[in-house]
């Protein structure tokens, strides 16, 4: 018996306005993928991987095409119902961080559970378990800015899987990390 797919891709076509000309950077992909499964995209810089991401996550629409996480079809909502949708069913690591700079790092891991509002004592303890995990529990107060590159990255990845997301993007989440602590991590 087949798995339900926790992700449906269908006929995905994403294209840009580029000096007057259309580019394609996706053109009619299609691909499922299981609760559970692990999935990892390689190509050249520019080949499209973020782009991908971001449709995934509804962050951007597709121009034709649809993305359906979970029995919901992201591109028949509205940005603000995607915008819902992604803060309680998507755990994002961005390749650039996207660390709040005025906030701690507690407070920057906290955050989507803040946003859900599902503040109990149990998820914070397990949401800052995460720190302990990425081997960052002893700097709960620090800011960003005082943070290397890949100690930020390591945040990113305790916030992205803080609020137990149903899906788990991550754009380059090791490109900052030692290859011991990618390994880890």
């Amino acid at each position: 018996m087949e798995q339900a797919s926790l992700v449906d891709v269908h006929q995905l076509t994403k294209s840009f306005e580029e000096g007057g000309r259309t580019r394609t950077v996706l053109e009619q992909g299609d691909f499922r993928i299981a609760k559970g499964e692990f999935i990892v995209m390689f190509g050249r810089s520019g080949s499209g991987k973020s782009t991908l991401l971001n449709l995934l996550s509804g962050i951007d629409q597709p121009s034709s095409g649809s993305v359906t996480i979970g029995g919901i079809n992201l591109t028949q909502l509205s940005e603000q119902e995607r915008t819902l949708f992604r803060r309680e069913h998507i755990g994002f690591v961005f390749q650039t961080f996207n660390l709040i700079p005025t906030l701690t790092v507690k407070e920057n891991v906290l955050l989507p559970l803040d946003l859900n509002q599902r503040m109990t004592k149990a998820e914070i303890d397990e949401a800052l378990g995460f720190l302990d995990t990425v081997g960052l529990g002893n700097r709960l107060d620090s800011y960003p800015d005082l943070l290397s590159g890949g100690e930020q990255q390591r945040v990113a990845i305790a916030r992205a899987l803080a609020h137990d997301p149903t899906l788990i993007l991550a754009d380059e989440p090791t490109g900052n990390l030692d290859d011991d602590t990618a390994d880890q991590v």
